[in-house]
């Protein structure tokens, strides 16, 4: 098992965004340091899946618009710790439908 901290900053280095659960803030890489530098989430932790009836259920939960900073992305929730909910960024539609495109020069579907 890993440190809680450890989890989250590794999640946060890696695009995902890292919300609180007691107070459905958003956590910045500076501010997960500062955490850790100061002892705190230091327990053993494991990733789990995200509870689907968490109260967290975006990365700005209270923000109708989606926040200021990240609002042109999508997230959706891939993980919790026992503090925070962890989202990744979904990837942008025009990447999934050039990924689906490619499949299908690829693998053609034989004519009827």
């Amino acid at each position: 098992m890993r440190k809680e901290i450890d989890i989250l900053l590794r999640a946060v280095k890696r695009n995902c965004a890292v919300v609180a659960k007691d107070s459905n803030l958003l956590w910045s890489l500076e501010e997960l340091e500062a955490a850790r530098d100061s002892g705190q989430y230091q327990s053993e932790d494991s990733l789990l899946s995200p509870d689907s009836h968490a109260e967290v259920s975006g990365v700005y939960p209270g923000c109708m618009h989606g926040g200021p900073v990240l609002s042109s992305l999508s997230y959706r929730a891939v993980g919790q710790t026992g503090h925070f909910i962890i989202f990744a960024p979904d990837p942008p539609q025009e990447m999934m439908d050039d990924q689906r495109e490619r499949q299908r020069s690829e693998n053609p579907q034989p004519s009827e």
